[in-house]
């Protein structure tokens, strides 16, 4: 059943124009969504969107941020700009900021998040996997979604 990326309602009204592969249940949504979706719409070929974008989802300490260098562990889920996950942490998953451990859009992304904050980074695919993609898991030049919580700093 499709959703609307904006509130999860399942009546699908519109797309993304560009797209045709996000959903909204009315213009109002579409609107506020944009400023996110744009980064990641394969379509966009606005030079001046790239990098991370941060939507929270559940609210951190909002006084310990990881800085480079700190170890942090997370849990994520990847997925799709059509919402389909390929990868989901298990255990507990650790790397050091600003090692080059992981994608550029984690290594960016995720110091913006305080400690036990839950959030979603959309990711464009220069931050991601880029235009050599994954073999046989990410295609070239995907932009990425990943929903991540902070666990703890080292």
């Amino acid at each position: 059943m499709l959703k609307c990326a904006a509130c999860s309602k399942s009546d699908k009204v519109l797309t993304c124009t560009a797209c045709k592969s996000i959903y909204y249940c009315g213009p109002e949504h579409q609107k506020s969504d944009w400023s996110k979706h744009k980064i990641i719409c394969p379509k966009v070929k606005d030079a001046k969107v790239k990098g991370v974008i941060k939507q929270i989802v559940a609210q951190g300490d909002n006084t310990n941020y990881p800085k480079k260098g700190d170890i942090v562990t997370v849990h994520y889920t990847g997925k799709f700009v059509d919402g389909k996950v390929f990868d989901s942490s298990k255990e507990p998953f650790k790397f050091t900021i600003g090692a080059r451990e992981v994608i550029r859009g984690w290594d960016e992304g995720v110091p913006l998040l305080s400690l036990g904050e839950k959030a979603t980074l959309f990711l464009s695919s220069d931050y991601a996997y880029g235009s050599g993609g994954v073999q046989g898991a990410i295609p070239p030049n995907a932009p990425l979604i990943f929903d991540v919580e902070l666990l703890k700093i080292n």
